[in-house]
């Protein structure tokens, strides 16, 4: 005789799939969550929150980052005639002149794109700033954080 082994399924409602609540990360006790707390740094001045981050990620992207540059930098040998060069440099040079050639067209069409999401926002009647008053004379009285941050 043959059984059947159910597996737990999760029941998905297509209704609540967006029911989760938004997480607030920049509340510290929702980032130690994801975070190991001895590889949490949080350095604040007073009030002023000055830097979040995880300190070993930084100090071995630090660490290789740093390596790289300075093992271009060293990469150098002398020429028969005197002069040194840096094969390192040289191909960078190279690869830099071939990525200006061959790319030159999606810099343009990435400016040109962003000169119509400015010109979109200030057409838009809806923009996020569009009723905000302008200061002429005297200071504003009103926040520009939500102009600035991202709807």
């Amino acid at each position: 005789m043959h059984t059947h082994v159910h597996l737990p399924v999760i029941p998905v409602k297509p209704s609540e799939k967006h029911a989760q609540p938004i997480v607030d990360y920049s509340v510290e006790a929702n980032v130690l969550q994801h975070v190991r707390a001895n590889r949490w740094l949080a350095l604040d001045i007073g009030r002023f929150r000055v830097a979040r981050f995880n300190w070993v990620v930084f100090a071995l992207a630090s660490i290789i980052l740093w390596a790289f540059v300075i093992g271009v930098m060293v990469s150098g040998k002398q020429d028969a005639d005197g002069t040194k060069s840096n094969a390192a440099l040289t191909e960078f040079a190279i690869w830099q002149k071939w990525i200006t050639q061959n790319f030159t067209w999606l810099y343009i069409a990435t400016q040109v794109c962003f000169v119509c999401l400015l010109l979109f926002a200030l057409a838009t009647p809806h923009a996020m700033c569009n009723n905000l008053p302008l200061p002429l004379s005297n200071m504003p009285t009103f926040d520009y954080t939500p102009c600035i941050r991202i709807r």
